[in-house]
């Protein structure tokens, strides 16, 4: 549909399946320029909108000289940002993916994960996410979009959510509560997947025939009053991990694991540590062991090239 000056109008051109006014935006600023307009002022306080329309003011907005946008949602804090100005000041590696950047670092419709300034502050590998939302969702995006919020997170080193658990548990054991401990890898493997199909929506903003994704293979389920985001169906605690331990030395017959002829875990008090630990079932490096690890490291410090 088309207005202009209280006259509107159908536009055959402009029907589509979109739901979302976001999307439809999109879609009209490039029936737009198809037409030779040149110059746009669009009114949005919505991140969503600011980052779709920094993304597709090359990639969709053909001829477009200006485009502005209004933020702000008062008039303290109003104000017009010139898009095609502020284009030419982002990378172009960064405008390619950045809707997978917003869709996976919290959108209207995902969860907040890092922060958004990380990508610019931070040294982010953005190939992790070049086909994000582009290309069909597969196992290894899925895992190269996990590391890419690692990285955002400072932990780059790491490979899974998982593992950054473990290194809070470790390092803020009495500080730790649900507020700042991260996710696990299979509550991050349906964000990805959610964050996937919003991105995927907005590189085909400008595009009225695109197909749509569907919800319930992208971290959504139906219910009574519709669909809503899944929540992970499986057991998050392993069905054979027993208590820890208290014993801080494991000198007694008061160790649990001691009395259950079982090693003791890192989640112990005593941690497994072999200085500390008096459980004679823990497993332990051997002295061999530890000095065939000590060589192995010296035999490849010695030997490496460069590469």
């Amino acid at each position: 549909m088309k207005v202009f000056e209280r006259s509107e109008y159908e536009e055959e051109e402009l029907s589509c399946q979109k739901e979302e006014a976001d999307d439809r935006l999109i879609l009209h600023i490039a029936h737009g320029c198809e037409n030779g307009i040149k110059a746009v002022l669009v009114y949005s306080p919505d991140s969503d909108v600011f980052v779709n329309l920094l993304y597709h003011f090359t990639e969709s907005f053909n001829g477009l000289e200006y485009l502005y946008v209004k933020i702000g949602g008062n008039k303290r804090t109003k104000k017009t940002v010139p898009i095609h100005l502020l284009h030419s000041l982002v990378p172009d590696s960064l405008i390619s993916v950045l809707p997978a950047v917003h869709a996976l670092t919290g959108a209207d419709t995902t969860s907040k994960i890092g922060a958004k300034t990380a990508v610019l502050k931070k040294s982010v590998d953005l190939e992790y996410i070049k086909s994000f939302g582009k290309a069909e969702l597969s196992e290894d995006m899925i895992k190269s979009a996990e590391k890419f919020l690692l990285q955002l997170l400072g932990q780059s080193e790491l490979n899974t959510f998982d593992e950054l658990r473990v290194r809070q548990y470790f390092d803020n054991r009495k500080d730790l509560s649900l507020k700042t401990i991260v996710c696990c890898s299979m509550t991050l493997e349906l964000h990805i997947k959610r964050a996937h199909l919003q991105a995927n929506l907005w590189y085909n903003a400008a595009d009225k025939a695109s197909e749509f994704l569907n919800p319930l293979e992208h971290g959504y389920h139906t219910t009574d009053v519709g669909i809503i985001p899944q929540m992970v169906q499986k057991d998050t605690r392993p069905p054979d991990l027993r208590e820890a331990c208290s014993d801080g030395k494991c000198a007694t017959k008061l160790c649990p694991c001691k009395t259950d002829y079982a090693g003791c875990l890192k989640f112990c008090k005593c941690r497994a540590d072999p200085s500390v630990c008096r459980n004679p079932y823990t497993e332990h490096p051997s002295d061999d062991e530890d000095e065939a690890s000590d060589n192995n490291d010296n035999d490849s410090s010695d030997s490496y090239d460069g590469y």
